[in-house]
């Protein structure tokens, strides 16, 4: 797999972990999915950025690690997304957020390779987080 293939999956988990994350922070479920149109453009973009992420895919030996993953529709729920907003199916787009989109997940880090890189990337993340947060705290206020 090539390197730049595994930056690419290892992003598409990062959009999957805000999908989860958006639909836990706007407290979203099937009812109020449909009803929240700020909350469901968010997770919307996420779902977006996803299959605009396949794109980035410059190995199919890439994508063919992956068999159990449906490429073309994981592109084309962006291209729908993109393209005819207006129409999108939204019982349809709440089941690729809450069940699509973790088995997604699930798939990816099933390969070691990336897995790695994204637990690396995660600490390396965090660890600059709470540094951030740390020196917030210390500011004299104002």
């Amino acid at each position: 797999m090539l390197a730049r293939d595994v930056e690419v999956f290892v992003e598409m988990i990062q959009c999957c972990d805000d999908v989860a994350g958006k639909i836990e922070r706007f407290s979203l479920d099937g009812s109020s999915w449909p009803l929240d149109r700020y909350a469901r453009d968010s997770v919307l973009l996420s779902l977006s950025r996803i299959g605009e992420l396949v794109s980035h895919v410059e190995g199919p030996e890439s994508l063919e690690a992956f068999p159990g993953i449906p490429w073309r529709l994981v592109k084309g729920m962006r291209n729908f997304i993109v393209h005819d907003y207006k129409n999108i199916d939204l019982d349809m787009a709440w089941v690729s957020a809450t069940i699509d989109v973790p088995a997604l997940r699930v798939s990816l880090l099933s390969s070691e390779t990336v897995r790695a890189q994204y637990e690396m990337e995660k600490d390396y993340v965090a660890e600059d987080l709470e540094q951030v947060m740390a020196e917030l705290e210390s500011m004299p206020e104002e």
